[in-house]
């Protein structure tokens, strides 16, 4: 086994989900590019105090926003904020929280490891002719993107059954020092069609800002018992061969976007984005981390895209969509952003 620190700086705003949300009714109030989230204990003191008690009660029925309630009874709310994280365009809606772990900041290594994972996957099926003829058998079996992950036999690929998963020999851990609290913003991202048009779905996140570097630790080698031809570069430790496969799949990801994406804005940050990945480091890489992409437009999406005809993809696209888009060749056709980059991206970079 061979263990290596690894820095992850974000390159974009970076959302790590959890079941933690914020209402505008009874937790935060958003003011001139600040986001204040309130100590309950010290509002409800307050209300009792001013015998509001019943009319604040009222007004959470009525889903009235909690701004506008401490500004009819003039209270200031900064003196009950028990938190205070900058949120430049205006919050009306629920916020999504960053995760949290027993009260702390979390970036968590599975997620990194998943995205890994995601990586090589694509890799994989690009690659292996086997592994195409089986997706192409399966593909028809997929009511939903979703089912796609649990239908592809991935089973047979990594192991028999979990104690012989080869992924076994990959390991990352959590962050390993504490995540300061001012490297957390609240942004409004927004999913857009890649021709540019609004699709009208906002959503609030907490999210890491850009140029923020985490420190982690990977392992490989962790189970080299668990041996694989196809994979023999995670049980031999071989680092070269990871850091070339991830980086395959970041380079075919964003040319796939570029060709597809619209939006002058974000088509400006993958030009960047892929300058950066042309002059990387060989002990560099780059991933998608967090939520508000999916595994299947990462893989398995654009591989059946190259193997299908362009009848058997427009057949398969009209049922497994939620919404049929009007260009099927398009599908996936939408994409999450925020602050003109899409949400998520983020360089690793490997020291001994």
């Amino acid at each position: 086994m061979q263990k290596r620190r690894a820095l992850i700086k974000t390159l974009s705003p970076l959302h790590i989900g959890s079941e933690e949300t914020l209402s505008p009714v009874v937790d935060f109030v958003w003011d001139k590019g600040k986001v204040f989230i309130l100590d309950k204990d010290k509002l409800i003191e307050t209300l009792e105090q001013k015998g509001l008690e019943t009319i604040f009660f009222q007004a959470v029925h009525c889903q009235e926003k909690l701004s506008k309630f401490l500004k009819e009874n003039k209270i200031d709310y900064r003196h009950l904020a028990i938190q205070t994280i900058p949120a430049p365009e205006e919050v009306k809606y629920e916020i999504k929280r960053f995760l949290h772990l027993a009260g702390k900041i979390c970036l968590p290594g599975s997620s990194i490891k998943g995205a890994i994972r995601t990586a090589i996957l694509f890799w994989g099926f690009k690659t292996n002719k086997k592994w195409q003829e089986r997706l192409k058998k399966q593909y028809n079996n997929w009511k939903k993107a979703k089912n796609a992950f649990k239908e592809t036999s991935l089973d047979k690929i990594f192991g028999i059954n979990p104690h012989w998963d080869v992924f076994r020999n990959l390991a990352v851990s959590d962050n390993l020092k504490p995540i300061a609290s001012d490297v957390l913003k609240i942004v409004n991202a927004k999913r857009i069609y890649k021709d540019g048009r609004q699709t009208g779905i906002k959503v609030s996140l907490e999210v890491i800002k850009e140029n923020t570097t985490v420190e982690h630790e990977i392992r490989l080698g962790c189970a080299n018992k668990i041996i694989k031809d196809e994979f023999s570069f995670l049980s031999e430790a071989n680092w070269g061969k990871l850091i070339e496969i991830i980086s395959f799949w970041a380079k075919e990801i964003i040319e796939w976007e570029k060709k597809s994406i619209k939006d002058s804005n974000i088509k400006a940050f993958y030009n960047s984005l892929e300058k950066e990945i042309s002059q990387k480091k060989s002990h560099e890489f780059f991933l998608r981390l967090g939520g508000y992409k999916t595994y299947f437009d990462q893989t398995l999406g654009l591989i059946l895209k190259e193997i299908l005809s362009d009848s058997e993809w427009e057949r398969f696209v009209k049922r497994i969509a939620l919404k049929v888009p009007s260009k099927l060749n398009e599908f996936p056709n939408t994409i999450w952003i925020c602050d003109n980059k899409v949400i998520g991206w983020v360089k690793v970079c490997v020291v001994c």
